[in-house]
């Protein structure tokens, strides 16, 4: 609710089409009514029936909260934050970067990176899933509380740093390598279902890694499996240009600091 009341506000502060920002502004309020109100279902639907729709709630909410951030983000022509993230990027990395991105690498440690990547698409919800089947379903709500923050906090700052992905400025890399069928289906959803902006934080690693941390003190095997997966996201986002290496280092940093706050506060 606090990240729909801040999107709704920020709409007021940045340049957004007036149809655009009522659009929000009345989806918003309906969620948030919504969300409000839940708690009545209680005399209508059984309390297993809201105590599911509550666990599996926030999902959608990370969709809209994602599709709301690339609504408010508008990548300037002259390209001033994506010369400054790729400056960030060779500070933070030198010439290791050049090389991890430019290297001739084994065509299957590319596609294992392209296969880690898509599944940051679905390694949140995963963790409700895995839960449940372990029969956990009272660690959802820690759960959500390390992951929610983490890629809302995402979501939040990117209208803030409006930028392309570096796959889209071939001027600043050599030829990109023939593309691979698990490249091309992650272009396809980037094309057809992504906001077509760079987040930044990345809200991907984000999510990713704050899912991996929430299974640690519940399901530790299912929390290594998870680090392995988020790492994969981790590289691949970067070596497949999907993000800026700052971005991936932001999102993990993000959800390090959400573990956190829940770990001590």
């Amino acid at each position: 609710m606090g990240y729909l009341v801040y999107v709704t506000l920020l709409s007021f502060n940045l340049k957004v089409p007036s149809r655009q920002r009522g659009w929000l502004v009345t989806v918003n309020a309906a969620v948030v009514a919504g969300l409000c109100f839940l708690p009545g279902l209680a005399g209508v639907i059984s309390h297993l029936s809201l105590s599911i729709l509550r666990d599996w709630l926030p999902a959608p909410l990370i969709l809209l909260g994602y599709h709301e951030s690339g609504r408010l983000t508008f990548p300037r022509a002259d390209q001033s934050f994506e010369k400054a993230f790729l400056r960030w990027d060779e500070r933070l990395f030198r010439k290791g970067l050049v090389k991890f991105l430019n290297g001739n690498l084994p065509n299957w440690f590319d596609a294992f990176l392209e296969f880690s990547y898509l599944q940051c698409y679905v390694i949140v919800p995963s963790g409700v899933a895995v839960l449940y089947l372990a029969h956990q379903q009272t660690c959802v709500d820690q759960y959500w509380s390390v992951v929610l923050p983490s890629v809302f906090a995402a979501y939040g700052l990117t209208p803030l740093f409006p930028a392309q992905p570096p796959r889209k400025l071939s001027q600043n890399y050599p030829a990109m390598r023939q593309p691979i069928l698990l490249r091309r289906f992650n272009l396809w959803i980037h094309d057809h279902a992504s906001i077509k902006v760079n987040t930044f934080p990345s809200g991907h690693v984000a999510g990713a890694v704050a899912a991996s941390l929430a299974m640690i003190k519940p399901l530790p095997i299912a929390a290594a499996c998870y680090s392995t997966i988020a790492t994969g996201i981790v590289l691949g986002s970067v070596r497949e240009r999907y993000h800026y290496a700052v971005d991936a280092v932001a999102g993990a940093l993000v959800a390090v600091a959400a573990y956190l706050c829940n770990l001590y506060l």
